[in-house]
């Protein structure tokens, strides 16, 4: 372990525990590199001025240590979205362990101004405003998770992402974010209610099955006058 995180009230020390709930498939030193980059990128979202001024100083790591990590780290990150879950509902108080818990889903699109980027695809987009209904890039589909919490002025809800997933078009939107939904709820198995949301695209078979699959979970949307016709 680098001596960076051997004093356990050191911030980067105790910022490190933290994050290891994201990388329990991974050696120690491997670990360590992925949280310098993780930390680096929160705080000044470049990792190379990161390790320039900070980290080369403070651990004596190269930067090739940190590349070679990328680059042949054996990681599974599928189980992120669950762990980032997992520490969402430790922030709930007894009280309102009871309460329910919204995810929502959705996705949204990035414009590419290039035509050379892996996945580009033409998309139609309703809110565009370059003159036309379309435009070229990539589109994500999100997953977030609302917990309940208690202010003065009473109850509120933190939202907290969980994960982004790029459509590739190997998958389709609505089984990408029924993946998601998969990918969590196994945390989300002892809340006594969950509820889903979404707009109108979303409340189609590979989306509304999971109702039935998941006894806790229910779901709130708008639905389509066409969509409506198929459950009739």
């Amino acid at each position: 372990m680098s001596r960076l995180f051997y004093n356990r009230n050191h911030t980067f020390c105790r910022l490190f525990w933290f994050f290891r709930n994201y990388f329990q498939d991974a050696s120690l030193p491997t670990a360590e590199n992925l949280f310098l980059l993780t930390v680096s990128m929160l705080a000044l979202e470049s990792f190379r001025s990161a390790w320039i001024h900070i980290i080369s100083k403070l651990t004596g790591k190269s930067l090739n240590s940190f590349y070679y990590t990328l680059d042949y780290a054996a990681l599974n990150h599928t189980g992120w979205a669950a762990a980032t879950a997992r520490l969402a509902l430790g922030c709930v108080p007894t009280s309102l362990k009871e309460s329910s818990v919204f995810l929502s889903i959705d996705d949204t699109m990035v414009e590419k101004y290039g035509t050379k980027f892996q996945a580009r695809s033409r998309l139609f987009d309703h809110a565009a405003h370059n003159g036309s209904s379309y435009l070229d890039g990539h589109c994500f589909v999100s997953i977030m998770l609302h917990v309940p919490l208690e202010s003065a002025d009473g109850i509120f809800y933190l939202s907290v992402p969980l994960g982004y997933r790029l459509w590739t078009k190997e998958l389709s939107k609505l089984e990408l974010a029924a993946d998601m939904v998969h990918s969590v709820m196994a945390e989300l198995s002892f809340v006594r209610q969950v509820i889903l949301l979404c707009d109108s695209w979303y409340p189609k078979k590979p989306v509304t099955t999971l109702v039935t699959e998941f006894k806790n979970l229910e779901m709130i949307c708008c639905v389509r006058a066409d969509t409506v016709r198929d459950y009739r």
